[in-house]
């Protein structure tokens, strides 16, 4: 099979352009009249595959320009006529073969669909429609495609075009980022913690007034170019002084930077809106609309955003938080869990409830802390629950609920298609219910093992005046912790386990998954966690994703776009500008995340480590500001006492500062 491009740049929606129609009647003229006449074929068979709004209109221009050509119309597995045409799948692509095939899949489907097509009709020419060289170097998801051709593909014309997208790629990487070594001994510090404190120590300085403080924002802004949540406070002090075009200026630079980051491009919407420029607060929000999910309540209100009244927005900006000082408060709790399935409430039933049950987790929280604990579950296992012995226990110490699952999505306007969307509307109704009730939120989620102080840890830090407690953690082999691990630490109806000792029962069984991750030997879907280890077995880890996992109670209702830890804490933290807290040492604080060795996770891997550049460009693109601050943060998983970063640590932090860089 011989590859042709025609290099139309790709547009999901669009359909295709006059011109761009005319060049590939002329390409197709020029291959048929070259191509030998195979015996017994019609000599001007075409074949159109995908029926996005390109092919759709492809397979009707040729109909035609061209009526006297052979022309079909093929699909994944077809469909239902369209167009007054029939839409045949592509198994039947080769009854009888084409002599040439128009590819309209889109370029994040393009490696697919020629193996596909090459399988089936290995003789016949390709046209491919869309570029994928152009999309790999300009979309915001092209790492995606990168990471497909990675894989092994099963025809040669897929190879070559799966190498030639890997080229492609890497070289618009690497004119995008280039690694800039840090020193033997600079930048080896925990670059997170000083970025945070550093914003802290400005926002709260009451000898600078807000000019100084937005001037020393900007220089900070300006040394670390991927801490934008800087240039968002020197912003919102501008809106504050009443100077929104200066802070329309501040803000700018995070999107030339980040062009594909929705939350800085609504914001920097917002900030025209109140400068008197509707038609750029326009513009603005329809780039950020695109790159969230179709349905959410996110991009609903990126549909609206240009339309909202100046005097909305600018007292929602006047009221941001900006780092007040920390004030002690009293505290209420709401324990909030998705569970269903025999299997998964067996295990939260007789593995999570049970560490909850140690005396320093809910013991401790109900005998100082008004305790509600909701359980989302399914019809079907709502007796399963209630047979458990531990389900007694729970109820005497908490003001307990059960919800069903089915009446929180039939109240909700998200989606809730897969397990995880149903875990998203079960947590946001959590967190609606809370901010009503005036609750902190707590999840602790069906597969975890918490460490038996987990709890009163986390409510000192709340009562202390944090809003949002931050943990990263990492998985690890069920089985063998269910059989080694729990029966060593249970004690009665708990399991008892001070974070050092729990940590060392886990680092015997880390999950397979996350062992290929220490080692660095794999690429990854989402590379968004980085490790090293040191000699005395403590595991240090930068990861872009860390859960939000107690929540202060909200004053407006947030929604989950994807899942917990993907986008959750952008708003809980009010874009890293509320009070929270990462725990980054877990000598007192750990939970696990138990899963099976051969649970189908959807953490995919191949084999052969990931180009820097690679990763660097994967970074600069899906993550969101907060969960830059928060990757550049060392967490040390411990099983020994140490005297600072180990040499491993600081290496793994250079590392990461040059990707952020």
């Amino acid at each position: 099979m011989r590859i042709h491009a025609l290099n139309i740049p790709f547009d999901r929606l669009a359909e295709p352009a006059d011109q761009d129609l005319a060049a590939l009647r002329h390409r197709l003229d020029g291959l048929l009249d070259g191509l030998p006449e195979p015996a017994g074929q019609a000599s001007r068979r075409v074949a159109v595959y995908g029926m996005s709004p390109a092919g759709r209109r492809i397979r009707r221009d040729l109909a035609e320009n061209r009526p006297h050509w052979d022309v079909a119309a093929y699909d994944l597995r077809g469909a239902a006529a369209s167009d007054a045409f029939a839409v045949l799948p592509v198994s039947e692509l080769a009854s009888p073969p084409p002599r040439v095939v128009v590819n309209c899949a889109p370029p994040r489907g393009v490696l697919a669909s020629t193996a596909c097509i090459e399988q089936a009709a290995p003789d016949a020419d390709m046209i491919l429609w869309h570029d994928p060289h152009e999309y790999v170097e300009t979309a915001h998801d092209a790492y995606d495609l990168y990471f497909e051709a990675l894989s092994p593909q099963p025809a040669p014309a897929a190879a070559s075009l799966a190498a030639a997208v890997r080229h492609s790629y890497l070289a618009a990487a690497s004119r995008q980022w280039r690694e800039a070594a840090a020193p033997e001994g600079e930048g080896s510090d925990d670059l997170g913690q000083t970025l945070d404190r550093t914003l802290s120590a400005i926002l709260r300085d009451e000898a600078d007034d807000d000019q100084g403080k937005v001037r020393r924002l900007l220089e900070l802004a300006d040394r670390h170019p991927f801490f934008t949540i800087a240039r968002d406070a020197a912003a919102c002090l501008l809106v504050r002084l009443d100077r929104p075009g200066q802070a329309v200026a501040a803000l700018a630079p995070a999107v030339r930077r980040y062009p594909h980051c929705h939350r800085t491009l609504a914001k920097l919407a917002e900030l025209h809106l109140l400068a008197g420029d509707r038609e750029q607060a326009r513009q603005c929000a329809a780039r950020a609309t695109p790159l969230v999910s179709s349905g959410s309540r996110l991009r609903r209100d990126y549909e609206l955003l240009a339309a909202q009244p100046r005097e909305a927005v600018a007292g929602k900006w006047r009221a941001r938080p900006l780092r007040p000082p920390l004030q002690p408060r009293q505290v209420a709790l709401h324990c909030a869990v998705p569970v269903w399935g025999e299997a998964f409430v067996d295990l939260f039933m007789r593995v999570t409830l049970r560490s909850l049950f140690a005396p320093g987790n809910l013991p401790y929280a109900v005998g100082r802390h008004p305790v509600r604990f909701t359980i989302y579950t399914d019809p079907a296992d709502v007796d399963r629950i209630r047979a458990y012995p531990e389900w007694r226990r729970l109820n005497e110490l908490a003001d307990v609920r059960l919800e069903r699952i089915d009446d929180v999505l039939a109240q909700s306007d998200g989606p809730g298609g897969n397990r995880y969307d149903r875990m998203s509307r079960c947590q946001d109704h959590a967190l609606a219910t809370s901010g009503r009730e005036n609750r902190f939120t707590f999840f602790p989620l069906a597969d975890l093992l918490f460490s038996s102080h987990f709890l009163q840890r986390g409510l000192e830090w709340l009562e202390a005046g944090y809003d949002t407690i931050f943990f990263a953690g990492m998985r690890y082999a069920k089985e063998r912790l269910l059989r080694e691990a729990v029966p060593q630490l249970s004690r009665d109806d708990a399991i008892i386990a001070p974070a050092k000792t729990l940590f060392a029962h886990a680092a015997k069984a880390i999950h397979p998954i996350y062992q290929r991750k220490i080692r660095g030997d794999h690429a990854e879907l989402h590379p968004n966690s980085y490790f090293a280890a040191d000699a005395d077995g403590n595991i240090y880890q930068h990861f872009f994703a860390p859960t939000p996992i107690f929540i202060a109670p909200q004053p407006a209702a947030v929604s989950i776009a994807a899942t917990l830890d993907a986008d959750l804490g952008y708003s809980v933290t009010d874009g890293g500008l509320g009070n929270f807290r990462y725990v980054t040492d877990t000598a007192d604080f750990l939970l696990l995340e138990l899963t099976s060795e051969h649970a189908d996770t959807g953490e995919r891997q191949i084999p052969g480590p990931c180009p820097m550049a690679a990763c660097a460009n994967w970074l600069r693109h899906a993550i969101d500001p907060v969960n830059k601050l928060l990757g550049a943060h060392t967490v040390i998983l411990r099983q020994a006492d140490g005297p600072g970063l180990a040499p491993e640590a600081r290496r793994l932090a250079r590392q990461v500062r040059s990707l952020l860089l």
